[in-house]
């Protein structure tokens, strides 16, 4: 897909990691978990799911922003991303707003989780 698309390979920062998009802002190096193939009605193969574990984030620097406290985070307003739905569908983030996440009690009881 590379080549058809004109993006430029990079390498991944982790061992066996795979190829990173060079213009991409920000790049989640993952781990596959489970491949999974999604059976449509008509009883054949309509699709795969990839369910993967997030080992390392790559942000460029041009949409990383850090909080009063110093945290870092991406500045979604300038970033702008897309996802790809399905097919040939794609969406665009929008409407973004700010909502505080509950207490970890209500996530399981885990104090690990906030």
């Amino acid at each position: 897909e590379f080549e058809l698309s004109g993006l430029t390979r990079t390498p991944s920062a982790l061992p066996r990691g795979t190829p990173c998009v060079k213009e991409a802002l920000v790049q989640m190096e993952c781990r596959v978990v489970e491949c999974k193939e999604l059976i449509a009605r008509s009883g054949k193969v309509g699709g795969t799911m990839v369910t993967c574990a997030v080992e390392r984030i790559n942000v460029h620097p041009a949409v990383l922003r850090k909080t009063p406290n110093g945290s870092p985070y991406v500045d979604m307003e300038t970033f702008k991303p897309i996802s790809r739905l399905g097919g040939n569908d794609y969406g665009r983030t929008g409407g973004i707003f700010t909502m505080p996440r509950p207490p970890s009690t209500l996530q399981g009881g885990r104090p690990d989780i906030s």
